[in-house]
């Protein structure tokens, strides 16, 4: 829904707005209070809007000089990365790489034009930004509520408000409808549906959990837009919601350790 905006008022114009939507959006729903909050929150929840805005801008930058399969192929290095080394036990290493092979084979990059530098090289900021993202939201959920993500976000919005400002659609224009519908889902509900992913799951799961956004894009694609799913990509969604459910599923290091059998004496 993003893209076409594009020509009307530029990609850095559509995140910026879209950010100041989605946090204010956030500030109205959970109206978080501004006082009781220690300096390192605060330092937290600077960060945290600091890569959310980074995030965002630099994505929009990279689509707007790529194709979207290596945009979105780039952006989830970050989290491949981030899964990868945070993983203790190597053997779990496999879900992390089935994903990003999966990612591979839903984008295929290889088929698309190659972008020019300024692209690739915002597209690995924003893998870069996404994982900084990842972590501080993550660290933040785990000493924080939900009123601190909201005040995160309005942050991120506040970055970007002279950005916006330079970059106003016309009073009369629909643009503001597709802003509005793009602020609130694609920033204020999507960043609080991470926050609470990652404050259950934890961020190697989380970020593993990031591929599925090429693959419900490509699904969606196939069925409302009549877009050809091939057996490549259909393989590769398989792939994505393989390393998911392996990921994800119970294990005995998950679960805890087992109860001791009772003692023959007792």
């Amino acid at each position: 829904m993003a893209s076409p905006l594009f020509a009307e008022i530029g990609p850095t114009g559509v995140a910026a707005w879209r950010q100041v939507i989605g946090g204010l959006a956030l500030l109205v729903l959970l109206r978080p209070t501004l006082s009781r909050r220690p300096p390192r929150t605060w330092l937290l929840i600077a960060g945290l809007g600091t890569a959310m805005a980074s995030m965002n801008v630099l994505y929009y930058l990279a689509v707007d000089r790529l194709p979207l399969g290596v945009a979105a192929s780039l952006l989830y290095l970050g989290p491949f990365v981030l899964a990868t080394v945070a993983i203790r036990d190597r053997r779990q290493l496999v879900w992390p790489i089935l994903a990003l092979a999966g990612v591979l084979a839903v984008t295929r990059p290889d088929q698309a034009i190659a972008g020019t530098f300024w692209g690739v090289l915002a597209g690995a900021l924003a893998a870069v930004a996404l994982a900084l993202y990842t972590l501080l939201s993550h660290r933040l959920g785990s000493r924080a509520g939900y009123g601190e993500l909201a005040l995160a976000v309005g942050f991120s919005g506040l970055l970007l408000t002279p950005v916006a400002i330079t970059h106003t659609p016309p009073s009369s224009s629909g643009i503001w409808v597709t802003l509005t519908v793009i602020g609130v889902i694609g920033v204020g509900v999507a960043f609080l549906l991470d926050y609470i992913g990652l404050r259950l799951a934890g961020p190697v799961v989380v970020a593993t959990l990031f591929a599925f956004d090429p693959a419900i894009g490509a699904m969606l694609g196939g069925l409302l837009l009549g877009d050809h799913l091939t057996a490549i990509t259909l393989a590769g969604i398989g792939l994505i919601i393989a390393a998911g459910v392996g990921l994800t599923r119970p294990t005995p290091s998950r679960l805890g350790p087992r109860p001791r059998p009772p003692s023959p004496k007792s």
